[in-house]
């Protein structure tokens, strides 16, 4: 899927402004020139200029580069069906997470893809859990991440190392 340089221009001008609307509310130093605002401030100008020359470019070569163009994978109903369930599992882990967990909804979401993916379900279920310990032990012991435990509460004290 490719869209044209002009709407992702719009896109990425759009953020730059916002980072910079952000930056502004920054508390400003008192003894020096700049503040925390100045590095956020410097990188929004930088993609506002990025985007602004993205729309320029888009719209130059409108005529060869519609606004959105669709791989091959699109007309192959096994690949639009990976597509919506990437999407699928962003929405399942963003309403149940809190519920079920971190490491459940990471297990059946890398259950669901690796499965449909590789199309063989016990190796698929071997990687998910393997896959999803690993990840949670990272961010809760590693990063420090308070990742949700959902109905594995009481059993959260099996994957701390301390």
């Amino acid at each position: 899927m490719k869209f044209n340089d002009a709407i992702i221009g719009i896109v990425v001008a759009l953020f730059g402004a916002a980072v910079i609307s952000q930056a502004w509310y920054f508390p400003k130093a008192q003894h020096i020139p700049y503040g925390p605002g100045f590095l956020p401030t410097l990188l929004g100008i930088g993609l506002v200029i990025c985007g602004g020359l993205l729309v320029i470019g888009g719209l130059t070569h409108r005529r060869e580069q519609p606004v959105l163009a669709l791989g091959a994978w699109a007309s192959s109903p096994r690949h639009a069906f990976g597509f919506l369930l990437v999407l699928a599992g962003l929405g399942f882990y963003v309403l149940f997470a809190d519920d079920i967990g971190h490491f459940a909804c990471s297990v059946i979401i890398l259950f669901a893809l690796i499965a449909h993916l590789s199309r063989r379900p016990l190796y698929a279920l071997a990687i998910a859990i393997v896959a999803s310990v690993a990840i949670q032990m990272f961010f809760v012991e590693i990063l420090l991440v308070p990742l949700p435990w959902g109905v594995l509460e009481p059993y959260s004290g099996w994957f701390n190392w301390r």
